[in-house]
Protein backbone atom coordinates (compact mmCIF):
# COMPACT_ATOMS: atom_id res chain seq x y z
CA UNK A 1 0.00 0.00 0.00
CA UNK A 2 1.33 3.31 -1.05
CA UNK A 3 2.11 5.65 1.59
CA UNK A 4 2.09 2.75 4.47
CA UNK A 5 4.45 2.46 7.28
CA UNK A 6 5.42 -0.93 5.61
CA UNK A 7 6.19 0.85 2.55
CA UNK A 8 8.08 3.60 4.02
CA UNK A 9 10.38 0.97 5.80
CA UNK A 10 11.16 -0.96 2.71
CA UNK A 11 12.01 1.56 0.93
CA UNK A 12 14.64 2.49 3.70
CA UNK A 13 15.59 -1.21 3.74
CA UNK A 14 16.49 -0.77 -0.25
CA UNK A 15 18.38 2.58 0.63
CA UNK A 16 20.26 0.79 3.42
CA UNK A 17 21.52 -1.88 1.03
CA UNK A 18 22.06 0.40 -2.28
CA UNK A 19 22.86 3.66 -0.19
CA UNK A 20 26.82 3.24 -0.07
CA UNK A 21 27.46 1.13 -3.22
CA UNK A 22 25.80 3.79 -5.13
CA UNK A 23 27.55 6.90 -3.32
CA UNK A 24 31.06 4.78 -4.26
CA UNK A 25 29.95 4.59 -7.58
CA UNK A 26 29.34 8.43 -7.86
CA UNK A 27 32.14 9.15 -6.14
CA UNK A 28 35.30 7.52 -7.68
CA UNK A 29 34.83 9.49 -10.70
CA UNK A 30 33.78 12.79 -9.26
CA UNK A 31 37.06 12.79 -6.88
CA UNK A 32 39.00 11.79 -10.37
CA UNK A 33 37.90 14.52 -12.34
CA UNK A 34 38.90 16.86 -9.17
CA UNK A 35 42.33 15.17 -9.66
CA UNK A 36 42.77 13.26 -6.86
CA UNK A 37 45.19 10.57 -6.26
CA UNK A 38 44.03 7.05 -6.60
CA UNK A 39 45.42 6.43 -2.98
CA UNK A 40 43.25 9.89 -1.55
CA UNK A 41 40.44 8.31 -3.40
CA UNK A 42 40.45 5.13 -1.61
CA UNK A 43 41.24 6.80 1.49
CA UNK A 44 38.13 8.92 1.10
CA UNK A 45 36.26 5.65 -0.28
CA UNK A 46 37.05 4.07 2.77
CA UNK A 47 36.28 6.76 5.05
CA UNK A 48 32.68 6.77 3.58
CA UNK A 49 31.97 3.09 4.41
CA UNK A 50 33.39 3.76 8.17
CA UNK A 51 32.15 7.03 8.76
CA UNK A 52 28.45 7.17 7.65
CA UNK A 53 26.42 4.98 8.78
CA UNK A 54 23.55 4.16 6.15
CA UNK A 55 20.85 3.91 8.26
CA UNK A 56 21.85 7.69 9.61
CA UNK A 57 22.26 8.87 5.62
CA UNK A 58 18.67 7.42 5.45
CA UNK A 59 16.81 8.84 8.09
CA UNK A 60 18.56 12.21 6.90
CA UNK A 61 17.64 12.27 2.98
CA UNK A 62 14.08 10.95 4.28
CA UNK A 63 13.69 13.41 6.22
CA UNK A 64 15.43 16.84 4.53
CA UNK A 65 15.48 15.50 0.87
CA UNK A 66 18.43 16.00 -1.28
CA UNK A 67 19.67 18.94 1.12
CA UNK A 68 20.69 16.51 3.46
CA UNK A 69 22.20 14.08 0.64
CA UNK A 70 24.17 17.85 -0.65
CA UNK A 71 25.28 17.85 2.13
CA UNK A 72 26.90 14.34 2.90
CA UNK A 73 28.30 14.76 -0.41
CA UNK A 74 29.85 18.27 0.02
CA UNK A 75 31.93 16.51 2.34
CA UNK A 76 33.21 13.77 0.46
CA UNK A 77 34.45 16.34 -2.56
CA UNK A 78 34.74 19.75 -0.81
CA UNK A 79 37.67 21.32 1.02
CA UNK A 80 36.80 22.13 4.31
CA UNK A 81 35.79 25.43 4.16
CA UNK A 82 33.01 24.70 1.70
CA UNK A 83 31.97 22.03 4.25
CA UNK A 84 31.86 24.33 6.58
CA UNK A 85 29.72 26.88 4.59
CA UNK A 86 27.40 23.86 3.49
CA UNK A 87 26.72 23.11 7.26
CA UNK A 88 26.08 26.71 7.99
CA UNK A 89 23.49 27.15 5.58
CA UNK A 90 20.43 27.56 7.64
CA UNK A 91 17.33 29.65 6.85
CA UNK A 92 18.79 32.91 8.15
CA UNK A 93 22.04 32.90 6.44
CA UNK A 94 20.49 31.63 3.38
CA UNK A 95 18.20 34.70 3.77
CA UNK A 96 21.07 37.31 4.67
CA UNK A 97 22.94 36.20 1.46
CA UNK A 98 20.22 36.73 -0.39
CA UNK A 99 19.86 40.60 0.96
CA UNK A 100 23.63 41.20 0.44
CA UNK A 101 22.67 40.34 -3.02
CA UNK A 102 20.24 41.91 -3.84
CA UNK A 103 21.35 44.89 -2.19
CA UNK A 104 24.76 44.91 -3.97
CA UNK A 105 23.16 44.60 -7.30
CA UNK A 106 20.71 47.55 -6.29
CA UNK A 107 23.98 49.59 -5.34
CA UNK A 108 25.15 48.54 -8.95
CA UNK A 109 22.05 49.78 -10.96
CA UNK A 110 22.50 53.05 -9.11
CA UNK A 111 25.57 54.10 -10.22
CA UNK A 112 25.34 52.16 -13.97
CA UNK A 113 24.50 54.51 -17.31
CA UNK A 114 24.07 52.20 -19.87
CA UNK A 115 20.28 51.58 -20.82
CA UNK A 116 20.86 48.36 -22.17
CA UNK A 117 22.49 46.86 -19.09
CA UNK A 118 20.47 48.77 -16.61
CA UNK A 119 17.54 46.66 -18.24
CA UNK A 120 19.43 43.31 -17.86
CA UNK A 121 19.90 44.44 -14.13
CA UNK A 122 16.86 45.06 -13.85
CA UNK A 123 15.43 41.75 -15.13
CA UNK A 124 17.59 39.90 -13.00
CA UNK A 125 16.64 42.02 -9.89
CA UNK A 126 13.36 41.01 -10.56
CA UNK A 127 14.37 37.41 -10.37
CA UNK A 128 15.76 37.19 -7.59
CA UNK A 129 13.44 38.84 -5.56
CA UNK A 130 10.67 36.45 -7.07
CA UNK A 131 12.84 33.70 -5.68
CA UNK A 132 13.69 34.88 -2.64
CA UNK A 133 9.69 36.14 -1.87
CA UNK A 134 8.36 32.51 -3.05
CA UNK A 135 11.03 30.55 -0.60
CA UNK A 136 10.45 32.93 2.42
CA UNK A 137 6.48 33.13 1.93
CA UNK A 138 6.08 29.03 1.29
CA UNK A 139 8.58 28.02 3.84
CA UNK A 140 10.13 30.70 6.46
CA UNK A 141 7.10 32.68 7.25
CA UNK A 142 4.85 29.75 7.47
CA UNK A 143 6.66 28.48 10.35
CA UNK A 144 7.24 31.60 11.96
CA UNK A 145 3.54 32.43 11.61
CA UNK A 146 2.71 29.27 13.75
CA UNK A 147 4.46 31.58 16.69
CA UNK A 148 1.92 34.11 18.51
CA UNK A 149 5.40 36.32 19.82
CA UNK A 150 6.65 36.49 15.60
CA UNK A 151 2.62 36.12 14.07
CA UNK A 152 2.29 40.59 13.46
CA UNK A 153 5.63 41.10 12.53
CA UNK A 154 5.12 38.12 9.63
CA UNK A 155 2.17 39.92 8.50
CA UNK A 156 4.03 42.94 8.35
CA UNK A 157 6.54 41.57 5.99
CA UNK A 158 4.01 40.01 4.12
CA UNK A 159 2.32 43.28 3.15
CA UNK A 160 5.94 44.78 2.12
CA UNK A 161 6.55 42.10 -0.21
CA UNK A 162 3.13 42.97 -2.02
CA UNK A 163 4.17 46.44 -1.69
CA UNK A 164 7.45 45.66 -3.97
CA UNK A 165 5.52 43.87 -5.80
CA UNK A 166 3.22 46.52 -6.93
CA UNK A 167 6.69 48.98 -7.55
CA UNK A 168 7.71 46.24 -9.78
CA UNK A 169 4.84 45.82 -11.63
CA UNK A 170 4.76 49.67 -12.45
CA UNK A 171 8.49 49.78 -13.70
CA UNK A 172 8.76 49.14 -17.36
CA UNK A 173 11.76 47.19 -18.48
CA UNK A 174 12.66 49.83 -21.03
CA UNK A 175 15.13 51.90 -18.94
CA UNK A 176 15.67 55.24 -20.73
CA UNK A 177 11.89 56.50 -19.92
CA UNK A 178 12.20 59.98 -17.72
CA UNK A 179 10.56 58.80 -14.56
CA UNK A 180 12.42 54.86 -14.31
CA UNK A 181 14.77 56.24 -12.40
CA UNK A 182 13.02 57.80 -9.90
CA UNK A 183 10.18 54.72 -9.74
CA UNK A 184 13.48 52.94 -9.25
CA UNK A 185 14.51 55.16 -6.59
CA UNK A 186 11.67 54.32 -4.69
CA UNK A 187 11.85 50.43 -5.09
CA UNK A 188 15.39 50.44 -3.67
CA UNK A 189 14.19 52.12 -0.52
CA UNK A 190 11.13 49.45 0.29
CA UNK A 191 13.12 46.87 -0.43
CA UNK A 192 16.01 48.08 1.56
CA UNK A 193 13.25 49.02 4.19
CA UNK A 194 11.91 45.20 4.35
CA UNK A 195 15.31 44.24 4.87
CA UNK A 196 16.26 45.97 7.57
CA UNK A 197 13.02 45.19 9.30
CA UNK A 198 13.58 41.42 8.63
CA UNK A 199 17.24 41.21 9.76
CA UNK A 200 16.44 43.45 13.34
CA UNK A 201 13.39 42.57 13.80
CA UNK A 202 12.21 38.98 12.36
CA UNK A 203 15.55 37.10 12.01
CA UNK A 204 16.29 37.71 15.95
CA UNK A 205 12.82 36.32 16.88
CA UNK A 206 13.20 33.80 14.46
CA UNK A 207 16.70 32.58 16.28
CA UNK A 208 15.27 32.56 19.72
CA UNK A 209 12.06 31.09 18.99
CA UNK A 210 12.65 28.43 16.13
CA UNK A 211 15.88 27.44 17.34
CA UNK A 212 18.99 26.18 15.27
CA UNK A 213 17.62 22.70 14.70
CA UNK A 214 14.72 23.80 13.04
CA UNK A 215 16.26 26.94 11.22
CA UNK A 216 19.06 24.14 9.35
CA UNK A 217 16.05 21.74 8.40
CA UNK A 218 13.75 25.16 6.93
CA UNK A 219 17.61 25.77 5.21
CA UNK A 220 17.59 22.72 3.47
CA UNK A 221 14.02 23.26 2.45
CA UNK A 222 14.53 26.80 1.25
CA UNK A 223 17.81 25.45 -0.22
CA UNK A 224 16.05 23.01 -2.10
CA UNK A 225 12.97 25.22 -3.57
CA UNK A 226 15.76 28.09 -4.64
CA UNK A 227 17.64 25.41 -6.92
CA UNK A 228 13.93 24.05 -8.72
CA UNK A 229 13.59 28.25 -9.35
CA UNK A 230 16.79 28.79 -10.43
CA UNK A 231 16.74 25.57 -12.61
CA UNK A 232 13.42 26.98 -14.12
CA UNK A 233 14.51 30.13 -14.63
CA UNK A 234 17.11 28.28 -16.81
CA UNK A 235 14.61 25.98 -18.81
CA UNK A 236 12.86 29.82 -19.26
CA UNK A 237 15.94 31.28 -20.82
CA UNK A 238 16.89 28.76 -23.34
CA UNK A 239 13.33 28.22 -24.51
CA UNK A 240 13.44 32.05 -25.16
CA UNK A 241 16.85 32.19 -26.91
CA UNK A 242 15.60 30.72 -30.08
CA UNK A 243 12.34 33.13 -30.21
CA UNK A 244 14.83 36.02 -29.71
CA UNK A 245 17.79 34.84 -32.24
CA UNK A 246 14.33 34.25 -35.11
CA UNK A 247 12.96 38.20 -33.96
CA UNK A 248 16.38 39.67 -34.90
CA UNK A 249 16.65 37.56 -38.50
Amino acid sequence: KPGSGIATEQLKEDLRKELPAKLEEWLRPKLQAERFTTEQIDERIRNLRLSFEPADIVNQVMSFGAAALALLLARLTRKEDEIEMAAELDALTLLRKDHELVKDLMNKMDKEEDPDQLSSMFEQLVDELGIHERIEEEIFYPALQKLPNAKEDVLEAYEEHHLVDEIVKQIDVETDDDKWKAKFTVMKENVEHHIKDEEEKLFPKAEKLLGKETLGKLGAQMADLKEEELRALDEQAEEEEPEETMRKR
